[in-house]
């Protein structure tokens, strides 16, 4: 579920994919970066294929004051 007590989004250009470390960060529009927690799923799947420069939706819940991604969907 997206929205009220589901995941938020958050769009932007990946300046860097850690994979080992399960971290994402973007560029949002305003020019601020934001690291994100991949969540194992997150890690596996939707990392496969998102490069430096793409640009991305992140899904993501805040949990334990961190901002986990469940899921990565590219903008075409």
């Amino acid at each position: 579920m997206i929205g009220d007590g589901g995941l938020k989004a958050a769009k932007g250009t990946v300046v860097d994919v850690d994979r080992v470390a399960k971290k994402v960060s973007i560029k949002a529009a305003d020019g601020s970066v934001q690291t994100f927690d991949l969540a194992n799923r997150a890690a596996g799947e939707s990392t496969r294929g998102v490069d430096k420069a793409g640009k991305v939706t992140l899904y993501y819940a805040e949990e334990g004051g961190e901002k986990t991604v469940h899921f990565i969907g590219k903008v075409i």
